[in-house]
């Protein structure tokens, strides 16, 4: 059988979770302090469940979390929220052909009536991914490895920041579509994709809440599509040049503001390692066009946008690993005349598709006020890990806008005319977790202070000028 892929763009869960021990320990975290996709299924140092030609994975995972002094402008001051989820990985690999799935039921129990709760949350009984993977060995090229994956699949590619799947969130980001992987005998990878997103069903709110069972659908509709190259380099770093396309548009039961975007950009990654320096530098650019909104008589605009990260750390050898970084973010903000009025012309803000954000910006669910628009935010971390055991962080981020008159972030919060300044705050974040019994049991706890500046408290609409506070609790067993 030829040699599967190790990739630094993450293959489908269910291709990657079940490579070969020595292959996944080739891999190259998508990002600094992230664990490869496998490992939502099978544990650092826990080998898959094997029968034959079949495999079989599951992880069982609940979650309390609770929120007070709210920033949104719409929604209870204080929440709380159980959730639950539940996955099963499986393949049969008849060699050449590997067959693939992964079925969720992703669950939710807000406290209000009135939550935020959403398909972030819920996703009832889905099978997020089904597929086939064709191995083509040297098809592509003498000492290459390639494979073709066609179906239904979720994945991370790069960074993870403009498609990735959520670690933390409930429900995944599943895409439906074709893929092709190349890598040659020096490490360097094609990546090409063609894939339609999968649109979380359903829509009304309060059959959400119900925890209703319906099959989620993709469409031509919107499409998002991917090529990207990346060269390996020494100590598995990795230098990645990439270009998205994503195409939208208006359908029965789905109104946008049909997006056609190109986002092209670089990426300079070193994961850390004990003694050493690291870093991971990305710049990114997008133009197109867009509706200024979801109405089926929006006019059309030019959209413009930027965002650029920066990280460099330094891991001290050790018992614990203790790593210090320290990060800058930035992303482009839309602009607005005096009287807080669209100028008409050209969209400015920062289109992150469908990228993932909690080891960056902060856990989601309850909170998740941060994501990558109108936003620069320096940023610094510690962390520890003594191996499989326990491994933990602390995070400080200063929160600016870089717009003064769009909404900050994903908060919902606007100030039209400016006058409100550009400081948003600071966040303070921890997170702890813990395996009492190696491979099988994880806990996972965290909280976030969300330390208000002159705009999270005096922007019109907010609910609360109190900080906010959120807190959560999980417990993971993997079977």
């Amino acid at each position: 059988m030829p040699a599967r892929i190790a990739q630094t763009v993450a293959v489908p869960a269910a291709l990657a979770l079940l490579l070969p021990t020595a292959a996944s320990a080739q891999l190259v975290n998508p990002a600094p302090g992230q664990n490869p996709m496998y490992a939502t299924a099978i544990p650092e140092g826990r080998t898959a469940n094997q029968f034959d030609s079949l495999t079989l994975n599951g992880v069982l995972r609940t979650r309390f979390d609770a929120i007070d002094g709210q920033y949104r402008n719409s929604r209870p001051v204080s929440d709380s929220m159980f959730t639950s989820r539940a996955q099963i990985f499986g393949q049969w690999d008849t060699g050449p052909v590997r067959l693939g799935f992964e079925l969720m039921d992703a669950r939710a129990y807000p406290r209000q009536p009135n939550s935020t709760v959403d398909t972030g949350a819920i996703n009832a009984m889905e099978m997020v991914q089904l597929q086939a993977t064709v191995e083509l060995g040297g098809m592509l090229g003498a000492g290459t490895s390639s494979e073709l994956t066609i179906g239904r699949m979720s994945m991370d590619v790069g960074s993870r920041r403009l498609l990735g799947r959520p670690q933390f969130r409930n429900t995944a980001n599943g895409i439906t579509g074709v893929r092709l992987d190349r890598r040659d005998a020096a490490g360097n990878q094609l990546l090409m994709l063609w894939s339609m997103p999968q649109i979380r069903l359903p829509r009304e709110p309060a059959r959400v809440r119900d925890n209703a069972v319906v099959w989620d659908r993709e469409t031509t509709d919107q499409q998002i599509m991917l090529a990207s190259y990346s060269w390996a380099l020494p100590n598995n770093g990795v230098v990645q040049l990439y270009a998205f396309g994503f195409l939208e548009r208006d359908a029965p039961g789905f109104a946008s503001t049909d997006r056609r975007l190109f986002t092209p950009g670089i990426r300079w990654f070193q994961p850390p390692r004990p003694g050493a320096f690291d870093h991971d530098i990305e710049a990114v650019a997008q133009m197109g066009t867009v509706s200024t909104s979801n109405a089926a008589t929006a006019r059309r605009v030019d959209q413009r946008g930027w965002f650029i990260h920066a990280t460099a750390g330094y891991t001290i050898p050790g018992d614990v690993n203790l790593r210090l970084a320290a990060v800058i973010d930035a992303a482009s903000g839309d602009r607005f005349n005096a009287a807080g009025t669209d100028t008409g012309t050209t969209v400015t803000r920062f289109d992150t598709l469908i990228g993932a954000r909690r080891w960056e910006w902060g856990p989601s669910s309850l909170y998740g006020p941060l994501n990558r628009a109108n936003i620069i935010s320096p940023s610094l971390r510690l962390e520890a890990n003594t191996g499989p055991w326990f491994d933990m962080f602390l995070a400080w981020r200063s929160l600016h806008l870089e717009s003064a008159r769009d909404q900050f972030a994903v908060t919902g919060l606007r100030a039209p005319t400016g006058t409100l300044g550009r400081y948003a705050g600071n966040q303070f974040e921890m997170r702890v977790r813990y395996w009492p019994i190696k491979g099988r049991v994880r806990f996972d706890a965290g909280a976030v202070l969300l330390d208000k500046g002159r705009f999270l408290r005096d922007a019109p609409g907010v609910r609360s000028r109190a900080d906010t506070h959120y807190g959560y609790f999980d417990t993971s067993i993997f079977f």
